[in-house]
């Protein structure tokens, strides 16, 4: 099937979905980019508290937990990343913080009264963790052995970007993650062409991308995961349908779609804010996005990746994220540790200093938690977590519901989850609710429709650029 063929069936597809009785509905506004919901409420929603009464909330946690880890150092500072990353930095300071990660996990042993914490999952995140030197690997690596019971840990994510896996520093690292005991990693691979690389400050190549995957899978580390994303600037229907044919070809076991987020979501606004604001014209418009989406789906299930988990394509539901669908979908407590890492346990989210490396170093390095922002969340909001993220993921189980708020969906929703079985978004059994394929195709939309006014996500708009739908039969 031709490039231009490929297109149109997606647009077609788009058509198809008939979004007028969703408008209608104040589902959809057409003219908007709904933010994705990642956590529930935002994390850049956290407001400060103070930190004995965040832990006094959280005393006790149940294991299995899942582990996130926050390495910020980079080569460069995309333009899309809203994230806290430190370049440039030496040895040493690498040293240090690996140190403070130590102390945190130190410090919450101590506090959960334990010789070592039980992980079910870990993510290595950032940043770029596999800019850490093969020495500094094996350092961590320890670190996590000394704190945590990882005997059943099913899987071990660590996060890298395609030119730290190649020449000999390259094969250091990988004999040191194998080692180690990680079994997927996930690369930032975000396009296959190289102009849009460039224009978004990213520092590897398409070919280097397909490289070390290969290589990767030539050391032995089980499962490829790449991340790509749509709406870059710069981006067109064309150049999206060649990097998904790359995609394809390029032997990663699974890959994870994000739409380009341009309104900011971490503790540092991307470049991308300012750039949009100046250049609206190279951004996509949304019906662009939605069929940049469609087509994500489209061709990665043609080619056997299926959906096994929101946003995620894999061949086999062993390549998805286990962190995630611990988190979302089982709902398991969390224990971050890094500058920015969040975690959440039992009803109470913990959020680290964001963006102030010597605040982070003094706080850990003194003796303290690096947490900083937060909330207990109350029996409402608690409702709305334990909804909403399950909904969008993977699918609400009642019995679980229960048994983290002592109560039905239907006690707290009711007339919302009617309204959304008559748009035929969810649909319903005596188990849960699942949205339907109609309904995963506007998650964002959907879930909003769960949030308190409090907590309203708020949404990317390009109100330049981005005017009526232009999509027409």
């Amino acid at each position: 099937m031709t490039g231009s063929a490929v297109i149109k069936r997606a647009y077609d597809a788009v058509l198809a979905m008939d979004d007028a009785d969703l408008c209608a509905a104040g589902v959809h506004d057409p003219t908007r980019l709904y933010a994705p919901v990642i956590t529930y409420p935002a994390m850049s929603m956290m407001k400060p508290a103070g930190i004995k009464d965040l832990l006094a909330a959280a005393p006790t946690v149940q294991e299995p937990v899942a582990l996130y880890v926050h390495i910020p150092f980079c080569i460069t500072r995309c333009l899309f990343c809203h994230w806290v990353v430190k370049l440039g930095s030496d040895e040493d300071e690498m040293g240090r913080y690996l140190e403070c990660l130590n102390l945190e996990l130190a410090r919450y042993r101590e506090m959960l009264n334990k010789d070592r914490i039980a992980v079910s999952s870990i993510l290595v995140g950032g940043g770029t963790p596999s800019l850490l030197g093969p020495g500094h690997i094996e350092r961590f690596i320890e670190i996590l052995q000394t704190n945590l019971d990882l005997s059943g840990c099913h899987q071990f994510s660590f996060e890298g970007e395609p030119s730290t896996f190649l020449g000999d520093v390259g094969a250091e690292r990988l004999r040191a993650l194998k080692a180690g005991g990680v079994d997927r990693i996930s690369m930032g691979v975000q396009s296959f062409e190289d102009e849009l690389l460039k224009k978004n400050a990213r520092h590897h190549t398409a070919k280097q991308a397909r490289e070390s995957i290969e290589r990767i899978h030539e050391f032995g580390i089980e499962s490829v995961s790449i991340d790509m994303i749509y709406g870059l600037t710069g981006q067109t229907l064309d150049n999206w349908v060649h990097s998904l044919e790359e995609a394809i070809a390029s032997g990663a076991d699974a890959w994870q779609l994000y739409r380009l987020r341009i309104a900011p979501c971490g503790d540092r606004p991307g470049g991308v804010v300012r750039h949009a604001s100046r250049n609206p014209d190279q951004y996509s418009t949304v019906d662009q996005t939605l069929v940049m989406k469609m087509l994500g789906i489209q061709m990665s299930e043609r080619a056997g990746f299926l959906q096994h988990y929101t946003r995620i394509f894999a061949r086999g539901p062993e390549h998805i994220s286990y962190y995630l669908h611990d988190v979302n979908a089982k709902l398991s407590d969390v224990i971050g540790i890094g500058i920015s890492s969040w975690g959440n346990i039992d009803n109470t989210y913990l959020l680290n200093i964001g963006n102030d490396f010597p605040r982070y170093f003094d706080a850990v390095e003194g003796g303290g938690f690096a947490v900083d922002r937060g909330m207990v969340r109350n029996p409402d909001e608690e409702a709305r977590h334990s909804f909403i993220l399950q909904l969008k993921n993977w699918k609400v189980d009642y019995r679980l519901f229960r048994d983290r708020t002592g109560r039905h969906p239907r006690d707290f929703f009711g007339d919302t989850i009617d309204k959304m079985l008559g748009l035929q978004l969810i649909s319903e059994d005596d188990k849960g609710i699942a949205l339907t394929e109609r309904g995963r195709f506007y998650a964002d939309q959907v879930v909003a429709q769960f949030t308190s006014t409090e907590f309203f996500p708020s949404t990317d708009s390009r109100p330049e650029t981005l005017g009526s739908s232009q999509l027409t039969a």
